[in-house]
């Protein structure tokens, strides 16, 4: 059977190779990436995924292929990596050497598709407009509103051209087609709509939350820790997370200290985990906790994949009320609350203890919706 390819950029991450260690980069970008390419081939399209990923080993790193299927082939662009003052700099060399494979590969019947990136961004900008393939963005974020240290008017312009010109668009929520899809034919993708086998065990004596992400001042790793003192001693906090060295040791250092005002043990921290490991630990708790700033540069312009997940694992949700959430389609099965400690604990005594049925049945709803949506992106 003739399939049409579609080449899929971004760095993506999960495969053991044998020039590059990548197997725990961009977790999040990389779970959603694996959920696009995995409709694509249900869509009946050959996939081509280019990873931009490196590693911190200095030196060349060749190109790499591995072939997944008959459907699926991964690329992981060849770059080279110099450290300078204990910086690390590699991904320019990669998207030269992207743009030069893109060269060879693509005509004006090609069809792209890019997950979001500053790295690359204005180079396929120019690739499109002289080739012209139907190019596809994928936007998960506006770094230039959600990042503090990019958040400039100029920064945003120069990152807004880096995406408009595509041809249709992915988006994460449904605030950001109003100023960015131009008319053009869009999806909406909140994150991966996977239903997971399994149902977490409901003990209503030991009632345990989770909290997965980045470990940050600004993402509400502290701030759930604070909600843990509004909390019965029943409730148990599990968390899995990264972050940098210095927010790590902080949160470490709160919460040993607040599992010593409870006398035990309530707290957990577990690194991170991927894979079946990640999704059988999910399934031990019952209920997801998504925290982030509701500030309106940032609540316009995301969506945590994470919710996505948790759903993913009949897990209930307690989140912020940012304004990408509260007008969602999934809003009406989540939990909300302001980003104060006793908000957040009341809204965790709000959810029912018992299975969480209607997560499902929302899932299969979406996917259906997002899957029709998409074929007209592609096919238009």
């Amino acid at each position: 059977m003739d399939m049409r390819d579609i080449y899929y950029i971004g760095c993506y991450g999960g495969d053991t190779l044998k020039h590059r260690s990548v197997e725990n980069c961009n977790l999040a970008g990389t779970m959603k990436m694996r959920y696009i390419v995995g409709l694509l081939k249900k869509m009946g399209y050959r996939v081509i995924v280019l990873s931009l990923t490196t590693d911190l080993v200095a030196g060349f790193h060749p190109m790499e292929e591995l072939i997944i299927d008959e459907q699926e082939i991964h690329i992981h662009i060849p770059y080279f990596l110099i450290r300078i003052a204990g910086k690390s700099r590699g991904q320019k060399t990669a998207v030269f050497f992207l743009k030069n494979y893109l060269k060879r590969k693509l005509s004006n019947n090609s069809i792209v598709i890019s997950y979001h990136s500053l790295l690359y961004g204005d180079m396929l900008t120019k690739l499109h407009r002289n080739i012209r393939f139907r190019w596809i963005p994928q936007i998960e974020e506006i770094y230039c509103l959600s990042r503090g240290e990019l958040q400039n008017p100029r920064f945003l312009k120069k990152e807004e051209r880096m995406f408009t010109e595509g041809d249709g668009f992915l988006f994460v929520n449904d605030l950001l087609p109003y100023k960015y899809a131009n008319g053009k034919n869009y999806a909406v993708s909140y994150g991966n709509y996977h239903i997971y086998p399994g149902q977490p065990v409901i003990n209503k004596k030991n009632i345990n939350l989770v909290y997965t992400g980045i470990i940050n001042t600004d993402r509400g790793a502290f701030l759930l820790l604070d909600s843990m003192k509004y909390l019965p001693l029943n409730y148990h906090l599990n968390v899995l997370g990264f972050g940098t060295e210095n927010n790590i040791r902080q949160f470490m250092t709160k919460l040993e200290e607040l599992n010593s005002i409870f006398g035990e043990r309530r707290i957990a921290f577990y690194g991170t985990k991927t894979g079946d490991e990640y999704s059988q630990f999910l399934l031990q708790n019952q209920i997801g906790i998504s925290l982030m700033d509701e500030t309106e540069a940032i609540s316009l312009n995301a969506f945590p994949s994470k919710i996505m997940t948790y759903l993913g694992h009949s897990l209930y949700v307690v989140s912020s009320k940012t304004k990408s959430i509260s007008a969602s389609k999934v809003a009406d099965i989540l939990y909300f609350c302001d980003n104060k400690p006793k908000s957040v604990a009341d809204a965790i005594l709000s959810v029912p203890l018992e299975t969480n049925y209607l997560a499902k049945q929302k899932l299969e709803e979406l996917e259906e919706i997002f899957i029709e949506e998409f074929r007209k992106v592609l096919e238009s």
